[in-house]
């Protein structure tokens, strides 16, 4: 079962992975980084395909299902 877990600003996602991987939670990672000159870095590591097609999947509802519920709680 998947879990999602909103990070708030840049230096606090990296640490909050930092403090994954260092405790052997991660199995795999997608990443798509929006750099301030306006180009983007997409990158994986330790996934399959299909995997990385599931994790985009993943991202791309939920921020479907918040822009959507701005109001829900």
């Amino acid at each position: 079962m998947s879990k999602v877990v909103r990070l708030g600003s840049v230096g606090e996602a990296i640490d909050q992975l930092n403090k994954k991987f260092e405790q052997g939670e991660i199995e795999g990672l997608v990443l798509c980084i929006k750099n301030k000159d306006g180009t983007f870095e997409i990158g994986w590591a330790e996934l399959s395909y299909i995997e990385r097609l599931g994790l985009l999947e993943a991202a791309k509802g939920n921020c479907y299902y918040a822009a959507l519920c701005i109001y829900c709680e």
